[in-house]
């Protein structure tokens, strides 16, 4: 069994790691030192980055095309970035930095129910992959492309994987660890796979309110993990 010596602390714990990682996100890591003007070039080389990736896929992404979405000369990326990997690892780790500060906002907002918290979570992506759902789909296909690609990837993920595990155990503080981690499969399966087919519905489909539904699911595995 794993039981919480103390749960409150432990949620704590989890909302002071999430905020740490926050901080890490690249553009304010690789902006130290920066003008104000080569801080906000970094971000604009993010953003172009993130646009290039979702629009062309990690295949057709060069360092010339972002470069030229975002307003600057080869040689002025490169200064930043000296590779195509390294701006691609940065502006997934930006992109995921984006989803860690909406998800300690969710937590604050939920201090004293972290089974409220995590279904606000899930229901959060699905939600959002309205709008996201072509970058989750190149960075499946970018996970593909290689063992380097594949293991930044499943780095990504293992954060969220741990926060979603960490709040199953804090809503369920005598679960066992793998009573925690198959409840933690289950909810991953259903956001993804949610996210996924609301991202492509075309007004047909089967789901209503697939956000309403993720939230019900959720709470169900919660209950009874």
């Amino acid at each position: 069994m794993s039981a919480l010596e103390d749960p409150t602390a432990t949620f704590r714990a989890v909302c002071e790691e999430l905020k740490a990682l926050e901080q890490h996100r690249p553009s304010l890591a690789l902006g130290e030192g920066l003008s104000p003007k080569g801080a906000q070039t970094l971000k604009t080389i993010l953003d172009a980055a993130y646009l290039v990736f979702v629009q062309d896929g990690h295949a057709r992404l060069s360092m010339r095309r972002v470069a030229s979405e975002a307003g600057i000369a080869v040689g002025n990326l490169n200064y930043y970035f000296r590779s195509k990997d390294d701006l691609l690892e940065a502006m997934l780790r930006e992109t995921l930095a984006n989803f860690i500060g909406e998800h300690i906002r969710q937590l604050t907002d939920n201090e004293h129910d972290p089974s409220e918290a995590l279904v606000d979570i899930v229901s959060f992506y699905v939600a959002d992959g309205r709008k996201s759902y072509p970058f989750f789909l190149q960075l499946w296909g970018y996970a593909g492309a290689d063992t380097t690609a594949r293991d930044l990837v499943r780095d990504l993920y293992r954060s969220i994987g741990r926060l979603v595990r960490q709040l199953i155990q804090i809503a369920n503080p005598d679960i066992s660890e793998e009573k925690a981690t198959l409840a933690a499969v289950r909810i991953f399966s259903l956001e993804e796979g949610l996210k996924l087919l609301t991202g492509l519905e075309d007004g047909r489909s089967p789901f209503q309110d697939p956000e309403n539904l993720a939230r019900e699911i959720t709470s169900e595995i919660l209950q009874s993990p």
